[in-house]
């Protein structure tokens, strides 16, 4: 009996291929001295955030976010290049690290913003 095969996406939106990404996070031209003088600074920043957060949730987005850093930063110090394993149908490609960063940095935005406008607009009703 055959199976039933079972898809998320939309067929080509998504598809698994190594390549080689000598630019930076999702592909964005940056120079090789400036990634990494980004790359500390990040982690510096980040670690402090990460040491005086009191939140579970927005420390372990904060640890997915370094770890991302720290993946990225790896594969262009040990390679000289970035290895991303996604394509979307555009042609963009990404990694996990990427995913982890941009995820991390979208949710913790969330996090910060919307409790301030809730408590915002209920002093002003």
């Amino acid at each position: 009996m055959k199976s039933a095969s079972v898809s998320v996406l939309p067929a080509g939106l998504l598809s698994f291929e190594p390549g080689i990404n000598k630019f930076g996070p999702l592909g964005i031209t940056v120079p090789y001295y400036l990634f990494f003088i980004l790359a500390v600074v990040l982690l510096i920043v980040l670690g402090g955030l990460f040491w005086h957060e009191t939140s579970s949730v927005n420390r372990a987005l904060l640890l997915g976010i370094i770890f991302g850093i720290v993946s990225n930063s790896y594969d262009r110090m040990r390679f000289g290049y970035i290895i991303d394993v996604f394509r979307l149908a555009g042609g963009l490609s990404f990694n996990l690290a990427d995913v982890l960063i941009v995820f991390g940095v979208v949710v913790i935005l969330i996090r910060y913003r919307w409790p301030k406008q809730m408590a915002k607009a209920t002093r002003t009703e």
